[in-house]
């Protein structure tokens, strides 16, 4: 069942996140990269309340490493975490993830975002969502496109499935990623969020 949780402080005059001030690293978690490290590891995660409805959010040694939005009592996404990183010891810290809930989708106007990510997947899952940072708030660009700039022109179903499994959706914006006709494309929570992921993007804020 999702905690109760205060809604992340809204800054005066603005309605949806900013997102074009972001500057987004990337690690891979040490099994990801064969370093052959085993060390325990615990992941903090909080539910927030944000412009888009209910986001789990999780972090490992400060980074962020599971985003994901919540239609229910967050029971699915919760189970979805424990799937990613079965070694790890999850403990429900909202206090600790509240800044991040903050900085995510709350931020301070003209102030850079800085996150550090932590991913666990296979090579070709982290090439597509590196891609992934490439595509500026406001556009989108189509799976086949995106296979094409990773240089597998005949891979845009392969990409489809990697966007499928991304972890940190929102900052690793798969929902900019839409079909050739023009049609959405699916989204893991929901067309109807994936519209208003875009909606809210292309609209100018009001200040």
């Amino acid at each position: 069942m999702i905690p109760s949780d205060q809604p992340a402080r809204q800054p005066t005059g603005s309605t949806t996140p900013t997102a074009s001030y972001r500057a987004i690293t990337i690690e891979t978690a040490p099994d990801t990269d064969n370093s052959g490290d085993r060390s325990p590891v615990a992941i903090h995660y909080g539910f927030h309340t944000t412009p888009f409805g209910t986001a789990l959010i999780a972090l490992t040694s400060g980074k962020i490493c599971h985003l994901d939005f919540c239609d229910d009592d967050g029971t699915t996404q919760l189970a979805d975490l424990h799937r990613r990183w079965p070694e790890a010891t999850l403990v429900e810290s909202p206090h600790q993830t509240a800044t991040s809930a903050q900085q995510i989708f709350y931020p301070e106007e003209h102030r850079p975002l800085q996150m550090t990510l932590m991913l666990k997947g296979s090579k070709f899952q982290l090439v597509v969502w590196q891609a992934l940072l490439q595509i500026a708030p406001g556009t989108t660009t189509t799976y086949k496109h995106l296979a094409q700039t990773i240089g597998q022109p005949q891979g845009a179903r392969a990409v489809g499935r990697a966007i499928g499994s991304n972890p940190i959706c929102y900052l690793l914006p798969c929902h900019r990623v839409v079909r050739a006709d023009g049609g959405l494309g699916g989204y893991r929570s929901g067309t109807a969020r994936k519209k208003m992921l875009l909606q809210a993007e292309q609209s100018p804020l009001d200040h």
